[in-house]
């Protein structure tokens, strides 16, 4: 079951750049997001792998069943919905909350 919007905590900017990622990409293994992720910046596989873990357990990415050996990964939320999320995050930390002052 998928939590609603809200109760998501925020992306870290390295997460949200992995998820950037993962949203261009579609479904893919562990492997392929590491492979991928490291033609755009150096990081080590075991950090990639990491954020990951921290990216589906804040519920961002969900695990697709598979035969593979390999983990395989989906996101579990449209980017324009994480997008509107952020940007409403943004506004209330640094504007009070009003779009107007922005």
């Amino acid at each position: 079951m998928k939590r609603s919007s809200k109760a998501r905590p925020p992306l870290s900017a390295l997460e949200l750049e992995v998820m950037d990622l993962v949203w261009g990409l579609g479904e893919s293994t562990s492997a392929g997001i590491v492979e991928a992720f490291t033609k755009r910046r150096p990081l080590a596989p075991t950090t990639i792998r990491t954020v990951l873990s921290n990216v589906e357990e804040k519920g961002y990415l969900e695990r697709v069943p598979t035969t593979e050996r390999a983990l395989r990964y989906r996101p579990s939320f449209p980017r324009q919905a994480v997008a509107t999320q952020t940007l409403q995050q943004l506004v209330g930390r640094l504007f009070g909350g009003s779009p107007k002052a922005a």
